[in-house]
């Protein structure tokens, strides 16, 4: 079974327009964002090859995105699920 190891994206902050109330989403305000990536970095660890790992910096960019470019969500549980899709999708 391969080992299950982590990258931790922490507090991530971007000013976006989500909210269920009409002030969050004219005047906007700051989102943290924390992401833990579970994979098995044993590949990259031998290798020391980037194919073999995952970008974090190709995973802010989705998180970015999805936070900043794409339409507003009235709920946080939304906007995450939106960013689990993406991420995992990617």
């Amino acid at each position: 079974m391969a080992t299950r190891d982590k990258i931790y994206l922490n507090n991530l902050q971007f000013y976006a327009n989500h909210g269920l109330l009409a002030e969050e989403t004219a005047l906007g305000q700051r989102f943290n964002v924390d992401a833990v990536l579970a994979v098995d970095l044993a590949p990259a660890g031998q290798s020391d090859d980037m194919y073999d790992s995952v970008s974090y910096a190709d995973v802010y960019t989705v998180i970015e995105d999805v936070v900043v470019h794409e339409a507003p969500a009235k709920l946080l549980e939304r906007l995450a699920h939106k960013l689990a899709m993406r991420i995992l999708g990617e």
